[in-house]
């Protein structure tokens, strides 16, 4: 039985049935072995479904599996954890179904009205083939369930936000949810549900990697309420379309944030000092948003090995971005 359960907001994750069930020929077979011995290869755990004959792993929590149809070349579907959607706005679902498979290319999110499914279909002519494509198919898959996921629940924060008094800028919605997880909202049982690991320290302090950002609960609420990044954190693709990314000098991050909305409440600096034998930006920045307790600290510091960073209009100076929810 495949079943993976995940809360974000109103949706859970719902794997549905494959399109194959009959026993495999022999061509199936070999196929579908080669491809299990590359798995293991690649330090997954795969197993055979009994019940459809399809190909199953597991990554970090996410369940995919393939089937196997036809003769050469070989029907094959690849497919991964979906979407269980039965209390959800049905018309933001298909929007949000609709605006993926216009971005994603190779995968299709398909909406039956009550469960969104994801996979990749294809032919192939031999094992070599698909395992090429392999890790390109993943990427694929995954990046069609986010647009799913921040589509659906952007939009759904952005319609929150419009009909609040006290959210009436939505900066929240703007940098929010990023990889289907939205500060001062997601618990750690909808950031374990999604298959990442939630760690807590001796002062019951709980953290959770999240595609290599780090989430924070620090006051105990069992409600992640700060993401602390540092310069060598890939950005959410979300707060690059928005233009915040790492190389922007001190003067040009502080005009985006404040182009965005953001107020300026409290500087350090900028002053200029040395580190490890280069000079560098040394400055500490908060930014807060009105009508939301949504809150950014910039830490200016270190430079890089180019002795470049170390004025306000140098690039590469910005070294930690500490975004709070209160």
């Amino acid at each position: 039985m495949k079943y993976k359960l995940i809360i974000l907001l109103i949706l859970s994750l719902f794997i549905g049935g494959n399109a194959f069930a009959t026993e495999l020929t022999a061509e199936q077979k070999k196929f579908r072995s080669s491809l299990q011995e590359f798995l293991k290869e690649e330090g997954f755990m795969p197993t055979i479904d009994d019940e459809d004959n399809s190909l199953n792993f597991k990554k970090e929590g996410t369940l995919y599996w393939i089937s196997f149809g036809g003769t050469t070349p070989l029907y094959i579907e690849f497919h991964r954890s979906g979407l269980k959607c039965e209390d959800a706005d049905k018309s933001l679902v298909l929007q949000a179904v609709n605006a993926a498979n216009s971005k994603v290319r190779c995968a299709k999110a398909m909406f039956n009205d009550t469960s969104i499914s994801f996979a990749i279909e294809m032919y192939c002519h031999s094992a070599e083939e698909f395992k090429y494509i392999f890790y390109k198919c993943m990427k694929e898959l995954e990046s069609i369930k986010d647009e799913v996921f921040e589509y659906y629940n952007g939009s759904s924060s952005s319609n929150e936000s419009s009909s609040s008094t006290n959210n009436s800028s939505g900066l929240v919605s703007k940098f929010f949810p990023v990889y289907g997880i939205t500060l001062g909202k997601s618990s750690s049982a909808d950031i374990k549900a999604k298959g990442y690991t939630v760690k807590k320290d001796d002062d019951g302090d709980q953290m959770s990697d999240v595609n290599g950002l780090a989430f924070w609960d620090f006051n105990h609420d069992n409600i992640f309420e700060i993401l602390y990044i540092v310069q060598s954190d890939a950005l959410p693709e979300r707060w690059l379309n928005l233009g915040v990314n790492w190389s922007l000098s001190y003067n040009q991050i502080l005009n985006k944030l404040r182009s965005l909305g953001f107020t300026i409440i409290k500087t350090e600096g900028p002053t200029t000092k040395k580190y490890s034998g280069r000079n560098t930006l040394s400055a500490t920045v908060q930014l807060k948003a009105p009508n939301e307790n949504f809150t950014v600290e910039l830490k200016f510091d270190y430079g890089n090995r180019d002795n470049e960073g170390y004025t306000v209009n140098s690039a590469n100076s910005l070294y930690s971005m500490t975004f709070k929810i209160e």
